[in-house]
């Protein structure tokens, strides 16, 4: 007896922790993960990469991924979503990454990702992006090691930040070119850039042909295999690393500043083509590819203040690369004319003398007809002085106005933000180019040239 009640009692637990192992495995367990911008932070305004990753700890989904972007009144109530979708077919067990590139204007509203089953929603998460935005310039360095934030206090005082380095996986970089839209420039240094799939070196290629601007740093980590993968963006080749001298790296060939003190360091130095060192510009479209062949953290501990002018070039500071554009320039989705109106020029306030001598004049006239009228005795004429009285009063209105809006005033201007968008030759994204124009009220027509160009 006591046998077959143990029996009872062992299958009474495994069928208990059947039915546990059976419900838990019957319901959608998810583990999301995302990732927003550029190793977390991103430029508010501008096309953001999100990169989400899926573990799927339950039973198989078959349905939807959705990214909600809030866009709108910061303050008010007009406001509206956004919303990007993909298919997802998660098995039980398996893991899935998705990329998509989207519009973030503010920090102020959270990031919503939601995951449906069908019909059923299995999850939803909501992702603060409060003190991920920055305010200036954003690089970002694909590097192990976080080398370049030496610049840091260089650029940033604690009441202006210019400047925020980062340096994000290369997994996690857009494979839509646009994505690239809140950064300034890309640096290449020791990571595996062969790991980039196509859609990622075409991204990169495409973001500096469209005005983007990368740097591709040599060294004893850059090998032929790096060359290979960046030969779709420019035509490089690497050699054998060898040492030179600072003054041997091309710095004074290129107009770049070179320290007395610093010429007779030695640094590690990749050729991209047979021959002397040289640092290289390279033309990509509106953009461009400065090769410097030369490990920059190498130099920023041998020669650091020949590393500072170095990137002080780069990042447009002070003298630069021979013939590198410093026209500002932003992408839009279209070509066009866009006129903002910037504001109405204030008024200056009219000459004190010329207001005083109106309010006495008001003044000793109007004690005049009132003295003249109260001595009258008849009644027509004092129909007359109040006749007066309005006839002064209207005289002294508009010669106000006229010393108000006419004589002591220039003539009433608008402001104007006059932008114009070129339509590159291969299509895409159109470069736009800003001027300011004053028109004036009192003038019908105009002829506005923009670039030598009518409008």
């Amino acid at each position: 007896m006591d046998v077959r009640r143990r029996m009872r009692q062992g299958l009474f637990v495994l069928g208990f922790l059947f039915t546990v192992a059976a419900t838990a495995l019957s319901q959608n367990t998810l583990v999301v993960d995302a990732v927003v911008g550029f190793g977390g932070v991103f430029r508010p305004g501008s096309w953001t990469p999100v990169h989400i990753t899926t573990q799927n700890l339950g039973q198989e989904i078959m349905g939807e991924i959705e990214l909600a972007v809030t866009r709108g009144d910061r303050l008010g109530e007009n406001r509206n979503e956004v919303e990007f979708r993909r298919a997802i077919e998660l098995t039980s067990g398996a893991s899935k990454s998705f990329s998509f590139v989207v519009p973030l204007d503010t920090t102020v509203f959270p990031l919503r990702i939601t995951i449906s089953h069908g019909e059923e929603l299995v999850h939803e998460e909501e992702y603060d992006l409060r003190g991920r935005g920055v305010p200036g310039r954003l690089v970002a360095v694909l590097a192990r090691r976080p080398n370049l934030d030496f610049l840091l206090p260089l650029f940033n005082t604690q009441e202006d930040r210019a400047l925020d380095v980062v340096y994000p996986l290369p997994g996690y970089l857009p494979e839509s070119w646009h994505g690239y839209g809140g950064v300034d420039t890309v640096v290449l240094h020791d990571a595996r850039i062969q790991d980039l799939n196509a859609l990622q070196v075409q991204a990169l290629r495409d973001w500096v042909g469209s005005g983007g601007r990368m740097v591709v740093s040599g060294g004893a980590h850059f090998g032929p295999a790096d060359a290979a993968a960046l030969r779709p963006i420019v035509d490089i080749d690497a050699q054998a690393a060898v040492t030179a001298r600072v003054s041997e790296a091309g710095f004074l060939e290129a107009g770049l500043p070179l320290s007395p003190d610093e010429r007779d360091a030695i640094v590690v130095a990749t050729p991209f083509a047979a021959g002397d060192l040289e640092i290289e510009r390279r033309d990509v479209g509106r953009g461009d590819v400065v090769l410097l062949p030369i490990d920059y953290a190498n130099l920023a501990a041998v020669a650091p203040l020949t590393s500072v002018g170095l990137w002080n070039a780069l990042m447009g500071r002070q003298a630069s690369l021979e013939s590198i554009a410093t026209s500002s320039r932003r992408r839009v989705f279209e070509t066009d004319i866009i006129a903002n109106q910037l504001g109405l020029p204030l008024y200056p306030f009219p000459s004190r003398l010329l207001l005083l001598g109106l309010i006495v004049s008001y003044a000793v006239g109007i004690s005049a007809l009132l003295v003249w009228i109260n001595q009258a005795k008849q009644k027509r004429r004092a129909l007359l002085g109040v006749s007066a009285i309005a006839g002064l009063v209207l005289l002294v209105g508009a010669t106000g106005h006229l010393a108000l809006t006419r004589n002591l005033q220039p003539v009433e201007a608008l402001e104007l933000s006059i932008e114009q968008a070129e339509v590159p030759a291969h299509g895409g994204f159109a470069v736009v180019f800003r001027d300011t124009a004053l028109f004036s009220r009192h003038e019908k027509s105009y002829e506005v040239r923009f670039g030598g160009t009518p409008v």
